[in-house]
Formats: structure tokens, sequence, C-alpha cells
């Protein structure tokens, strides 16, 4: 039979094994995560962690799981839109370059020639201009710093504007429009932004 002298140093050995077997239960899982966010802020996407440990913990390491697949998700997503984009802008400077040399060298001789390509220069350049402005757009879109319009929109006259505009361009590549689009309700919102995206 136990001394209570012993009984208590027993009972008191048994609580701080107890105590150091659930705080290894609690931080050892939370000391992985403190890691593996580490490794995240240090541009390695491939890290996860095993749910273990409390619910709470289990939860926060899911949590954790779900948003480093976002970020990397969003910079794989970046890094293709930066390879479309300079995929895109290659063709109009390869076009841009080839007519310019062309005038320069004396290949495009005469006005006629020189026309053509003054006109494909203007258009290319053109075309630039608006990739630029898509990328101030979205770069003004992620940074949060796009305000948007709240006004009404007649949907119907919008269309018909946006579709005008395009019938010179489309003339050109002998491509008639027409507008199928009637009777569309009134909204409210922003014109200028819905018509980039018609025109987009």
């Amino acid at each position: 039979m136990f001394h209570p002298v012993q009984a208590a140093l027993v009972g008191l050995a048994a609580s701080v094994l107890l105590a150091w077997m659930m705080s290894r239960w609690v931080a050892a899982p939370l000391q992985r995560l403190a890691g593996a966010a580490r490794s995240v802020a240090a541009g390695h996407y491939q890290q996860r962690v095993l749910p273990e440990g409390p619910a709470e913990v289990e939860s926060l390491a899911s949590d954790f799981n779900q948003m480093v697949e976002r970020v990397r998700s969003t910079q794989q997503g970046q890094r293709d839109f930066v390879a479309n984009v300079s995929h895109e802008m290659k063709t109009p400077l390869t076009s841009i370059q080839g007519f310019a040399q062309a005038i320069l060298d004396g290949t495009a001789s005469d006005s006629q020639a020189q026309q053509h390509a003054a006109s494909v220069i203007h258009e290319e350049s053109g075309r630039l201009t608006r990739l630029v402005d898509d990328l101030l757009d979205l770069a003004r879109l992620d940074a949060g710093q796009v305000t948007f319009a709240h006004a009404e929109v007649d949907l119907s006259a919008l269309v018909a504007r946006v579709i005008d505009r395009l019938s010179l361009r489309a003339g050109e590549k002998s491509i008639q429009l027409e507008n199928g689009v009637r009777g569309l309700p009134a909204i409210t919102g922003d014109g200028d932004r819905l018509a980039q995206v018609l025109t987009n």
C-alpha cells in the first residue's frame, strides 16, 4: 500500500506525463504546420500537412492545405497569363518590326506598298495598346483600385453601340455583324465596363 507521500508523487508524475503527452499531441502538429507555412512563404507551394491532433488542429491543417492549393493555382494562372500575353504581344511586334523594316530598306518602294505597311503598323500598334490596357485593368482589379459606376444602363442601346463601333473593323475583314438582340431590360451597372466586356 502506497504511503500518502508516495501516492502524491506517483500522481504528480502521472499528471506531468499526461500533460506532456497532451502538449505533444497539440504542439507537434502545430509545429509541423508552422514549418509548412514557412516553406510556403519561401515559395514552395507543394507543401501539405497531415491533419492530425485535436479536431481544431485538424481543421486548421485542412484549411491550410486548401489555402496552399488556391495559392498554387493562382500562381500557375499568373504564369499562364504572362506566357499568353507574351505570345499575344510577340505577333504584333513582329509585324510592326517587319513592315517598318520594309519601309526603311526600300522593299516597300511604291506608295501603295508603303500605305499598306503603314496601315499594318497602325493596326498592330493599336492591338498592342489594347493588350497593355487589358494588363493595366487586370492590375487595377487585382489591387482593388477599380471603381465601378452604378447607373441605369440600357442594354439594348449598349449592344447596338458596340456593334456599330466594331462594324468598320469587321467590314475590313469581310465580316458582317448583325444585331439579333432585342428587348433587353435596363439594369444598374457600369456602362463603360459592360461595353468593354462586349467588345472583348
